[in-house]
């Protein structure tokens, strides 16, 4: 028995809808607008796994935006420092606030020319920026002082 008009037209409209909709989704999704926010345990592994690999590219990008730092500042300030990170074991993790959080660590690193390594216990800062965590970088570029202190 064939359909009425009515009913293939009204079939064929929620199909174009349905199709709108999925595209839209995937179009957002492919340009971040649907980002998956990674748990802070993992975005934690990931940055001191690189840095215990002396992957500093990749901890780079893990680490908090908007500094003022660009890669290749942060890259010279890595391959410049004494510290040598061996081990690292996380502890504790607290988020603090619903954009900041700490994490305890055990540090095992080196120091090259030092007889032997060392171990410290730390609290590293995390922030949650655009729905994704970032470790708060220890160094930050100065500020320019504002033009009306400038001038006195």
């Amino acid at each position: 028995m064939a359909q009425p008009d009515s009913c293939r037209r009204a079939r064929s409209t929620v199909a174009v809808y349905v199709l709108a909709v999925a595209i839209t989704g995937a179009a957002l999704f492919l340009a971040g607008g649907c980002q998956r926010e990674v748990p802070l345990e993992e975005r934690v592994k990931a940055y001191w796994d690189a840095r215990v690999a002396g992957d500093f590219q990749a901890a780079f990008r893990l680490e908090e935006p908007g500094t003022g730092v660009n890669e290749e500042e942060y890259l010279l300030r890595m391959a410049k420092g004494n510290i040598l990170f061996r081990s690292y074991q996380t502890g504790e993790v607290s988020i603090t606030e619903r954009d900041k959080a700490q994490v305890r660590l055990t540090l095992k690193y080196a120091i090259p020319g030092a007889p032997t390594p060392f171990e410290s216990k730390l609290s590293d800062p995390w922030v949650k920026v655009d729905r994704q965590w970032y470790h708060r970088m220890p160094f930050k570029k100065p500020t320019e002082k504002p033009a009306a202190e400038a001038a006195s």
